[in-house]
């Protein structure tokens, strides 16, 4: 459990954490850093509550454990490789919002695809705020 004191997950904060199995991310956390939970291949569950706005690059990366992620409303961007290598994900879907709420996922130096390796992933719902897509968004993942 993450003490409610803090605003953000800062870089590298639990990288490589490999007995992490569930994180309870407070509501008072909205930025989850660059590779924050990267290599926590035990990392099963987690949910992210509604005052995250951006999850960064790499967050989630080699969480090979996770299998599915829903994206609440408040998020508006989320860099490049961030579930990169989540060979056991299955289901990603972007929470429905009603207001004009726009969401950009990656960026355009390419630096990897978001489901990069994601090789199980079957499921995919951008709930219609996706504004932007960069390169590489779908790179060595296979669809059944």
């Amino acid at each position: 459990i993450i003490p409610d004191k803090f605003t953000e997950i800062s870089n590298y904060a639990f990288s490589c954490c490999e007995s992490i199995e569930s994180i309870t991310i407070p509501n008072s956390i909205t930025r989850i850093g660059k590779y924050a939970f990267s290599g926590c291949t035990s990392l099963k569950n987690i949910i992210i509550p509604d005052s995250v706005e951006e999850i960064d690059e790499g967050a989630f990366r080699y969480c090979s454990s996770i299998t599915d992620i829903k994206i609440p409303t408040s998020v508006t961007s989320i860099g490049s490789s961030a579930f990169c290598d989540c060979s056991n994900l299955t289901s990603f879907e972007v929470e429905v919002v009603s207001s004009d709420e726009e969401l950009e996922i990656g960026d355009n130096g390419g630096n990897g695809g978001i489901f990069s390796g994601c090789i199980n992933l079957v499921t995919i719902n951008l709930g219609g705020r996706v504004h932007k897509i960069f390169s590489n968004f779908f790179l060595s993942t296979f669809f059944p």
